[in-house]
């Protein structure tokens, strides 16, 4: 379906019925963002580069979606600390995160509105569009039953909205290409600022963040660089340096320092839920490759052998700078794993599921809404449990949990497909690898812990989801709406 452009600012003869409806969205938007400018910023300079800056995302919807992926490991400094938190609002808590959201969708409205062509929708997004409404319900219950984590816990369900962004934006192998560059060039520097975080050189930029214990080596640095985003990065790294091989030494040299980067990232967490998970990552992937033939045994050594090679580079500079063993600390994890009372313990974590399922017997069919305390045995007040099956199903119910998981089902059933009516190894190809061995990666995490309704890893899930939801646009070098 071909979207006509088109002609003159507002289309030389004025203002159309829709384009007025457009405008106003927009406009709603930006006001929105000032309010929100004026709560969390306390500066005049700082509150005029909110209003230029969603101005600019109206225009360019996808340069806030490329924000957010930038933003979304910094999740929780950001919405925590530049917020209206600050003014007692703990149950609402808008970011800079929230802002860019809010203007990569008023974008993408306006200039759909504008242009009078709506996109073709698939099964896909109608159950996407069902998963929203799910939330939004859940969200409502969640606040009229007085949650007060409600809003939080909502948020990274409500972000699959950036889904639809991606796909209406991300549809051409130009903007394919954008998307390469974007993550090759940030994953480095995500990784020094979890790899700072970690050290606690961060701290002093953040005194007043009140969630978590930020900072100090090894406690809680995903609070600055959310380890989950390190998955899908290493994955993409891996795979761009091994098959897509840049020809200049420099593109090599930091492809390499990103993997390294992010591999140091996962370490300083010592997560044990996402080293699971990078492990099946990185099997899956190795699976896929093979068995599409896209990689030989001599291959899957040399990838092998680059994350090992980078585990004991890092192990070494932290045992040298740092008088840190890394290693052993991801050891001593495991072994409180299986030990004691301890709220990291498994034997504490399971009595935690249990009581979530609980609630979830007394209303199974929807749930209990978002931000439900559990109360049998637990006064747990964040309102998520460590298990992302059991929390869907606990405050959306069976019928959430069908519609997250058929989303996701189907995507994977597509990438399939696209994976073997293709030859080569191409850009497409790689988004492809790394969506279906990110995603099981993920879904192994999300034992121990709710990543895939994480606000700080929808985005990067949302756009890889998008672009091989797009592949049969994106590969025919149209740039339109989508029947996938």
């Amino acid at each position: 379906m071909t979207v006509s452009r088109p002609t003159g600012w507002l289309f030389d003869r004025g203002m159309s019925r829709d384009g007025k409806a457009g405008l106003g969205v927009a406009f709603a938007a930006i006001c929105f963002g000032l309010i929100i400018g004026l709560t969390a910023f306390h500066y005049t300079a700082a509150l005029m580069v909110v209003i230029v800056l969603m101005i600019t995302f109206m225009l360019r919807p996808r340069f806030a979606l490329y924000g957010i992926i930038i933003l979304s490991p910094f999740f929780y400094v950001l919405s925590n600390y530049y917020s209206t938190a600050q003014l007692g609002l703990s149950s609402l808590g808008f970011s800079l995160i929230d802002m860019l959201t809010f203007a990569a969708v008023a974008g993408v409205a306006f200039k759909i509105l504008a242009t009078k062509e709506f996109p073709d929708l698939t099964a896909v997004d109608y159950i996407c569009l069902g998963w929203i409404v799910m939330s939004v319900i859940g969200l409502g219950y969640g606040l009229l039953s007085g949650y007060g984590a409600a809003f939080r816990s909502a948020r990274g369900p409500l972000m699959f909205i950036l889904y639809f962004v991606a796909v209406h934006e991300i549809n051409s192998q130009r903007r394919l290409h954008e998307l390469k560059n974007l993550l090759l060039f940030t994953s480095p520097i995500i990784g020094i600022a979890g790899i700072l975080g970690s050290a606690g050189y961060l701290t002093a930029y953040f005194p007043k963040l009140t969630v978590g214990l930020v900072g100090g080596l090894l406690t809680r640095p995903n609070f600055f660089a959310e380890p989950a985003l390190a998955i899908p990065n290493i994955i993409f790294l891996i795979i761009v340096f091994k098959y897509l091989r840049p020809r200049s030494l420099t593109g090599k040299t930091v492809l390499l320092l990103g993997l390294v980067l992010n591999c140091a990232l996962l370490m300083f967490s010592v997560t044990r839920g996402f080293w699971l998970g990078l492990i099946t990552a990185f099997v899956t992937l190795l699976i896929l490759l093979y068995k599409e033939r896209k990689i030989r045994l001599s291959g899957i050594l040399s990838v092998v052998f680059l994350i090992i090679a980078a585990i004991f580079i890092i192990q070494w500079a932290a045992s040298g700078l740092l008088h840190v063993n890394l290693i052993n600390a991801s050891f001593d994890r495991v072994v409180m794993l299986v030990s004691g009372g301890d709220p990291n313990s498994a034997g504490y974590r399971i009595n935690e599921f249990m009581a979530y399922l609980g609630m979830f017997i007394k209303s199974p069919a929807f749930g209990m809404g978002f931000g439900s305390p559990v109360l049998v045995g637990f006064q747990m007040t964040d309102g998520f449990a460590h298990d992302e099956y059991i929390w869907v199903l606990e405050t959306v119910g069976i019928m959430g949990f069908f519609l997250v998981g058929s989303f996701f089902i189907l995507l994977c059933r597509h990438t399939f497909k696209g994976i073997q009516a293709r030859i080569q190894v191409g850009i497409m190809q790689v988004f492809e690898f790394t969506f279906l061995a990110t995603l099981i990666g993920f879904a192994v995490v999300s034992f121990t812990s709710p990543e895939m309704t994480n606000p700080a890893t929808v985005p990067i899930l949302a756009v890889l989801a998008a672009v091989v939801r797009n592949s049969h646009l994106i590969s025919s070098g149209c740039e339109s709406g989508v029947t996938a």
